[in-house]
């Protein structure tokens, strides 16, 4: 059955899936949920909204069997990638909508607020490269050094094992918690002293279901000034400029107390209850003769196995 066939892919998509239907149920639309691979059925409308989720940029551009009488409007969930699909298929800005993500996620009203100087971290991802695992360890080594103090990073996910983690630390303790399933928040304890760590620069992570998670509980955040988390709001939010702290690592300067940390510290107030929907529909065989070609090798330049270095990583992101 399709469900299953999602629930295998991710328990995550699957979860953002239930939530961006019921946003579009509210709204009397039965959308299109496109996301890796999984089987689609397309309904008999003469305007069809499609969500894009994950690898579906990919995807879209591999599949054949789009209606040709039906117009589109597409759905994404954050402006970066809005952004990324507009400049790679060619379709005009109001063909698009975003879907604000604190419609599907609503924030806890009461917020936590860790002190820096004594936080513990968690960290909620795969382990993949273009996750930055690696630069999230690295950087709490420095800020252990500048503190004078051991740090742990309790870390939740399925998919890391002893040889995803870097040589053992003598800073940081990493505390693998494994598999906690979908409700995982509900397994941290003392939330209220913990930030959720995320230095993703995946350009196929569209939304963050974690960090999504995280916030519904109060929880604080550090993270990335890119991609989704560029949308992420809240008093007890820290955005990393990860350039400028790449930079820092390149001249060994220790830049980490409670003011350099703030390197771009934004507070943001929710107005409305969505961002501007989509009021252009379009053919999708009008356009798709259009696609840039690097979009063509894709998800072939994102797995790329020279991704070693940080910067490298940046530029990467910066070019797609």
């Amino acid at each position: 059955m399709k469900i299953d066939k999602r629930i295998q892919t991710s328990r995550s998509i699957y979860l953002l899936e239930q939530k961006i239907r019921k946003y579009f149920n509210e709204r009397d639309i039965n959308p299109v949920i496109f996301c890796n691979n999984c089987d689609v059925l397309w309904p008999d409308d003469d305007i069809i909204d499609v969500v894009l989720l994950g690898t579906a940029l990919n995807d879209i551009l591999q599949t054949n069997f789009f209606p040709k009488k039906a117009l589109f409007r597409f759905w994404v969930l954050n402006e970066a990638l809005k952004s990324r699909i507009s400049n790679i298929l060619r379709i005009p800005d109001s063909s698009i909508g975003v879907i604000n993500r604190y419609s599907l996620f609503p924030r806890e009203d009461k917020l936590f607020f860790p002190k820096i100087e004594s936080a513990q971290f968690v960290y909620s991802a795969r382990a993949i490269t273009l996750k930055n695992f690696d630069l999230v360890v690295k950087f709490l080594e420095k800020l252990s050094q500048n503190q004078n103090r051991k740090i742990d990073l309790e870390v939740y996910s399925p998919s890391i094992s002893d040889k995803n983690f870097l040589k053992s630390s003598s800073r940081v303790n990493l505390i693998k918690r494994g598999d906690r399933g979908i409700n995982w928040v509900r397994s941290v304890e003392n939330i209220r002293n913990k930030f959720l760590i995320n230095f993703s620069i995946d350009p196929l992570d569209d939304f963050n279901v974690s960090t999504a998670q995280w916030q519904e509980a109060g929880g604080a955040v550090i993270a990335p000034l890119m991609g989704p988390y560029f949308q992420l709001e809240g008093e007890n939010i820290y955005f990393i400029d990860l350039k400028v702290l790449i930079e820092s690592f390149k001249l060994k300067k220790v830049l980490f107390n409670e003011d350099d940390l703030k390197v771009n510290y934004l507070v943001k107030t929710l107005k409305g209850n969505d961002w501007p929907s989509p009021i252009t529909a379009f053919k999708f065989f009008e356009i798709i003769s259009k696609v840039d070609s690097r979009a063509i090798n894709f998800s072939k330049t994102l797995n790329s196995s020279d991704l070693s270095h940080f910067t490298e990583r940046l530029l990467l992101y910066d070019s797609l």
